[in-house]
């Protein structure tokens, strides 16, 4: 194994090691299935987790449909209608305020923010 962008940098053990734990990491994370021979595959995404995505997209600055599109969002490795109808349910869940008419999307987060901090985040865009 060589680690790409550090050649030269680790032995072969601590590459191999390193391999190992990323392997753990993604394996208990929901990408990686099987003991010996992992294999890849989507994980569970539920209206929590897209909407701690998109209350991570937020803070970092995004807005909109770029909510969608942020890391966080890409992380969950979910098509967007599937997000869009899980964000729909946290909404009504009352984690977060989610609407959408046509293109048009709006996300807050009354129930995570404080008034100060969302003003602090409008401020900041």
């Amino acid at each position: 194994a060589i680690i790409l962008g550090a050649p030269g940098r680790f032995n072969e053990a601590t590459q191999v090691k390193i391999a190992r734990n990323a392997a753990a990491s993604w394996t208990h994370a929901g990408y990686l299935r099987g003991h010996r021979n992992k294999v890849r595959v989507r994980p569970t995404i539920t209206p929590a987790t897209v909407a701690y995505a998109l209350a991570l997209g937020y803070l970092a600055g995004a807005s909109g449909q770029m909510l969608l599109t942020t890391f966080w969002a890409r992380l969950l490795d979910t098509p967007r209608d599937k997000m869009t109808s899980l964000a729909a349910e946290a909404s009504a869940r009352g984690w977060i305020a989610y609407r959408q008419s046509g293109q048009v999307i709006e996300v807050r987060f009354p129930s995570l923010l404080t008034p100060e901090e969302q003003e602090t985040r409008r401020e900041q865009s």
